[in-house]
């Protein structure tokens, strides 16, 4: 897939820490790809990905440090 991917719906963790986040993936299109949670663990940063219905492939993201 070489469509643009954008992160929306950026959101603190439910449990009201500040040490996780969970994001969505969308394609240029709009349409969800995946979702990430971002944690905190040991001072390094752990990203879980979770995505569904993309075609069998190895697939990448990269990350900003400010997103603008």
């Amino acid at each position: 897939v070489t469509d643009e991917t954008t992160a929306e719906e950026t959101t603190a963790a439910e449990d009201g820490t500040d040490n996780e986040l969970n994001t969505t993936l969308n394609d240029a299109d709009g349409n969800e790809m995946a979702t990430v949670d971002v944690a905190e663990q040991d001072g390094a940063l752990e990203f879980t990905v979770s995505a569904s219905g993309m075609e069998p492939g190895f697939y990448g993201f990269h990350i900003h440090g400010i997103g603008e």
